[in-house]
């Protein structure tokens, strides 16, 4: 995991940081040298923004690169009175065109981050299945930059969404990757149904992983969970409610279940890395980790994507 760590830290931090001092002490010999510039950090700045997982570090850090890219475009400055552009020397050529390469991916991959915020299709509405808190979107949206779930072809699961608790401070944890599965906000949290339904599948038998550890078992991939055949029953609508603390449920497969009761405990279990609620709906089977049609999810008429916070009474 430290890698993992690490490579997450150049990008949220090492990476913008750079850029910014890079941005701010250069000496532009022109406008057009300037412009480049400012493009490509505004494109990584805005992939950045859109892409990244603040709750790890802080979620109101997810601002301040945003501000300090504002600043530093006081940069321009320098260029007063230069000519729009200068012919380039050979050495200078290589700065131009690797500065000109990444401007276009950073630009081309938030484009594409951003599509995945718009509701690609009619979505189910729902109830959020948590209460008392601030609840963070991990994984949510219609792009993989946004959603590790989201396939262009169509899955019963791609338009899942993954929650956590944050707190005070904007993480998830006390501590940067706790082994301690009570150190996450959102451990032991209490789900509610999001629907009136009836309970069509349940699985309460698996232990909470630790965070290092993940139950790689494609037949526990949800760990605990269960599956709720929305009504009316004809609609063939499922909701599945997955990493559930074992013995929490309050509930048995067959039961009729409303808007707003507790259903069980947010745990560890299955193929997880850390303790959150796993959410998606699908239309056509009850087997919605295989089969059947991914539908958006709707929290208060709103398509959920990373980043989005929700603040529930």
């Amino acid at each position: 995991m430290f890698f993992e760590i690490l490579i997450l830290l150049l990008k949220h931090f090492g990476v913008p940081l750079l850029f910014l001092w890079w941005f701010w002490k250069r000496n532009y010999k022109s406008f057009l040298d300037w412009a480049l510039m400012a493009l490509l950090v505004g494109a990584y700045i805005a992939f950045l923004y859109f892409t990244g997982s603040w709750y790890w570090f802080g979620y109101y850090f997810r601002y301040v690169f945003p501000v300090l890219y504002l600043i530093t475009l006081s940069s321009v400055r320098r260029v007063r009175g230069k000519p729009f552009r200068v012919p380039f020397v050979d050495r200078e050529k290589f700065g131009f065109f690797f500065t000109a390469f990444f401007t276009i991916i950073f630009t081309g991959l938030t484009i594409w981050a951003f599509r995945g915020t718009f509701l690609p299709a009619e979505g189910v509405p729902l109830q959020f299945p948590l209460k008392h808190g601030t609840f963070y979107v991990m994984h949510g949206g219609a792009s993989p930059l946004l959603n590790q779930h989201y396939r262009p072809f169509p899955t019963p699961i791609q338009y899942s969404v993954d929650i956590t608790r944050l707190l005070p401070g904007g993480t998830r944890a006390n501590g940067l990757y706790p082994e301690d599965l009570d150190e996450y906000a959102i451990y032991g949290d209490s789900v509610f149904s999001p629907c009136n339904g009836k309970v069509v599948e349940l699985v309460d038998s698996l232990v909470d992983m630790p965070p290092s550890e993940m139950d790689t078992s494609l037949a526990h991939v949800a760990g605990n969970h269960l599956i709720i055949q929305r009504f009316p029953p004809e609609d063939s609508i499922f909701v599945l409610l997955g990493h559930l603390m074992k013995g929490s449920f309050s509930i048995t497969k067959g039961d009729t279940v409303v808007v707003g009761q507790y259903l069980a405990r947010v745990g560890n279990s299955g193929f997880t890395s850390e303790p959150h609620l796993h959410i998606h709906v699908a239309k056509g089977s009850r087997k919605i980790l295989e089969k059947g049609e991914g539908i958006p999810i709707l929290f208060r008429e709103h398509f959920p994507i990373r980043n989005d916070k929700f603040a529930i009474p």
